[in-house]
C-alpha cells in the first residue's frame, strides 16, 4: 500500500506573506492583550512590504467567520504597521478650564451673592 499524501506537508506549509500576516493579525486580535507587542510582531513579519500589509488588511475584512470586533482589532494592528510614522490615536485631551456655562469662575456655584462683601445696614 502506497501513501499518496507524502507531498501534502510541503504544500500545506507554503503560505504567502499576506496570508501569514492575515492569520497572525486575527490570532493576535483574539489572544494578545499587549497591542504594542502584537504590532511589533506583525511589523517583523511584514519586513516593510506595504503591498502585503495592504492585502492583509483586505484579507481581514473578508474574514466573515470572525466577529466584527476581532476584524477591527486585527485591522487596527495592521494599520499601525502600515503607517508606523503616524502615532496611534490617544485619549481625548481633557479641558484645561472648567466652566459652568454661566460665565462664573469655577467654584462659585452659590449664586450671585457669593464673593461679595456683606452689606452694612445703616443703623
Amino acid at each position: 500500500m502506497r501513501v499518496a499524501a507524502a507531498a501534502t506537508p510541503a504544500i500545506v506549509g507554503i503560505m504567502s506573506r499576506t496570508e501569514r500576516l492575515t492569520e497572525r493579525a486575527i490570532t493576535f486580535a483574539i489572544a494578545e492583550p499587549n497591542q504594542d507587542l502584537a504590532v511589533a510582531r506583525l511589523a517583523f513579519l511584514a519586513h516593510g512590504d506595504h503591498p502585503a500589509v495592504d492585502a492583509a488588511i483586505e484579507g481581514c475584512l473578508a474574514r466573515h467567520d470572525r466577529s466584527l470586533h476581532t476584524r477591527w482589532r486585527a485591522i487596527s494592528f495592521l494599520a499601525r504597521v502600515r503607517y508606523e510614522d503616524h502615532p496611534p490615536p490617544g485619549p481625548p485631551a481633557a479641558p484645561t478650564t472648567a466652566s459652568s456655562g454661566k460665565g462664573r469662575p469655577p467654584g462659585s456655584s452659590r449664586g450671585p451673592e457669593a464673593g461679595r462683601p456683606a452689606r452694612l445696614e445703616p443703623g
